[in-house]
């Protein structure tokens, strides 16, 4: 346990690598900052698992909270329980918590197990951020999912398990925000923000694993346009030569140079001995 007032940084300057890994019954508290990558061009990843907890006031992932800063956060969670307690909206942010740099990296890749959100969620704040979740339960409940805060990147990809919300929405639109469906349950956990439950996306699409929406009982309104998706098909990503020496998985990022307007595919890289073995 952190005292209150001590911040916790997973790759906190310069270039800085850092992993945590929570396993078993393990538990981590800090009362203050929790950062997967802070500032400089360090890097932080987050392994969480079993039933192992973290419980943080603000968790930030890629924080990029510094001029220039060019931070990658990357949380792994395949059980367990993240709670994130502080109620301050922006209090829990992937991809660069504020307008010091817009070059923060974070994903979040939920597999299973349980996050709860007491803050709105900025996927995308003043960077880039994605969430990828394939099982386990996201609770944001009380604020929210934001996606792209002011000029970031926002990317929410709901493969499977269950996003309980009290909305989804986004702050600008000056760049892209969007939200996948591919299979699992999107749930409306509220009914104080059912008129406005899910709308101002650049894009909302559904995949060949569907959509499923629970109203959870209340009166929802979608004014979001859900669309099949317009000529997608990354279908494989060869392994780059020399693809060796990670620590950790790097993070990949799809460029459409064939055919520009392009946007909204996301990957992830698998690392073995160090080397990419897949993407």
């Amino acid at each position: 346990s952190i005292p209150t007032g001590v911040y916790s940084s997973i790759g906190q300057v310069g270039s800085d690598v850092g992993t945590l890994t929570l396993m078993g019954t393990g538990s981590f508290r800090d009362g203050n900052d929790f950062n997967i990558g802070d500032i400089g061009s360090s890097i932080g990843t987050l392994n969480i698992q079993d039933t192992a907890t973290l419980t943080v006031n603000s968790l930030y992932v890629a924080s990029a909270n510094a001029a220039s800063s060019a931070t990658i956060g990357t949380v792994n969670q395949t059980g367990g329980t993240v709670n994130q307690t502080n109620t301050t909206a922006g209090d829990f942010t992937i991809g660069g918590r504020n307008g010091a740099s817009t070059a923060g990296v974070g994903t979040y890749n939920l597999s299973g197990g349980i996050v709860n959100a007491s803050s709105a969620v900025r996927v995308g704040g003043y960077g880039r951020g994605t969430v990828n979740q394939s099982g386990g339960t996201f609770n944001a409940m009380a604020g929210g999912i934001n996606l792209e805060r002011l000029g970031g990147f926002g990317t929410y990809n709901l493969n499977g398990g269950m996003l309980a919300t009290l909305n989804i929405n986004t702050s600008s639109n000056l760049n892209p925000s969007f939200f996948n469906f591919n299979g699992g349950t999107l749930k409306a956990a509220t009914n104080s923000n059912a008129t406005t439950f899910f709308q101002g996306l650049n894009g909302a699409f559904i995949y060949n694993g569907n959509a499923t929406i629970d109203d959870g009982g209340f009166g929802i309104t979608i004014a979001q346009p859900l669309l099949a998706p317009n000529g997608y098909g990354v279908a494989s990503i060869p392994v780059p030569p020399g693809s060796s020496g990670y620590i950790v998985p790097p993070v990949v990022t799809i460029t459409d140079l064939n055919s520009p307007g392009g946007s909204n595919a996301t990957a992830i890289a698998t690392i073995s001995g160090g080397a990419v073995s897949g993407i």
